[in-house]
């Protein structure tokens, strides 16, 4: 299936049905998100499973794009159904492999939580997990730029106090400062 174009593994998953393998070609074929999504809507009309099926999303999760995630949850799925295979929910699993903060707001403003689901249905947890990948994020953002900042001031700190310190310095004077007047005392008398 290495070889084949989206449009013909497509054409397999019309005809013999999806699997991870199939969703996995379909995914890596060459060609653009457009056409993939136009693609996946023909599939979906012809099998719904694809939005509903958790080890056909994680397939989805695998290799994170996000037009095709924002696609998917458009259509009705559920990224985060709180089931659970190997490496975690494919929430889970698309945080692991590289979904972007842009992929996790998509699934926050598309539905990470059923429509019309009771308040303590699996997808209030769902949508809490989602929040807190998402805030995951932006905290990991937030300590690069807050270390970065540290960083820099500690550094500007340090060139002042060197600065002060050459300043108040009598063994270095700054040029133009006035130099100290040596008391009579001070200088060694000869004897005559």
């Amino acid at each position: 299936m290495g070889d084949q174009s989206a449009a013909d593994v497509a054409a397999l998953i019309r005809e013999h049905g999806p699997t991870e393998e199939r969703i996995t070609a379909f995914l890596r074929a060459p060609g653009t998100s457009a056409d993939k999504i136009r693609l996946l809507a023909q599939l979906i009309d012809q099998d719904a499973s694809l939005l509903t099926t958790p080890q056909l999303l994680q397939c989805f999760c695998q290799r994170p794009q996000l037009d095709i995630i924002v696609f998917l949850l458009q259509r009705g799925a559920h990224v985060t159904l709180n089931t659970h295979f190997g490496e975690g929910s494919p929430l889970a699993r698309a945080v692991n492999n590289g979904a972007t903060s842009d992929t996790l707001r998509a699934m926050l403003t598309w539905g990470a939580m059923p429509p019309h689901s009771p308040p303590h249905s699996p997808g209030v947890r769902a949508n809490a997990e989602l929040r807190y990948a998402y805030a995951m994020y932006i905290r990991v953002d937030l300590e690069q730029v807050m270390t970065s900042v540290i960083h820099s001031a500690f550094e500007s700190v340090a060139a002042a106090a060197r600065l002060l310190e050459g300043l108040a310095s009598p063994t270095h004077p700054s040029p133009g400062a006035p130099q100290p007047l040596q008391s009579p005392s001070a200088t060694p008398s000869t004897p005559t």
